[in-house]
């Protein structure tokens, strides 16, 4: 499956908080169509278990693996990061030093590392830095 699509806006110099995504196989009606609840949100039928997955997300200034990096979360952060569980969820924290670092519109993607050693690609977007005025009292 494709990695879904997600564009985010990051304040330079403030913590940004993805916001909480959940994967796994949709609930569809007889005709095969996705159920959605009444904000419009997919609605999930069999949560993806993300127990022992590691994770990491990127953010770049091209869409390119060997664009610089502006900065990357993991799933072993202890400041910010990414947590997944076996319901789904997947929530992401990125803190405000390293959106310090973010100063141009670039891309990020947030890859999964599986027990099994497989990867997957699960979101992927744009990035668009709103940049800061007040400095930080050094």
């Amino acid at each position: 499956m494709s990695a879904a699509i997600y564009n985010v806006v990051i304040e330079q110099g403030a913590t940004f908080r993805f916001p909480r995504f959940q994967f796994g196989t949709l609930l569809v009606d007889a005709n095969s169509e996705p159920i959605l609840d009444s904000d419009g949100n997919y609605q999930i039928d069999e949560p993806r278990d993300f127990t022992g997955c590691k994770f990491r997300i990127q953010l770049r200034l091209k869409q390119r693996t060997d664009a610089d990096i502006v900065c990357t979360i993991t799933s072993e952060d202890i400041d910010g990061g990414i947590t997944g569980d076996a319901n789904g969820n997947i929530e992401a924290t990125i803190p405000d030093e390293l959106t310090d670092k973010v100063i141009k519109n670039g891309y990020w993607d947030l890859k999964c590392y599986n027990p099994d050693q497989t990867e997957d690609r699960l979101v992927e977007g744009t990035v668009t830095a709103r940049l800061a005025v007040t400095a930080d009292d050094v």
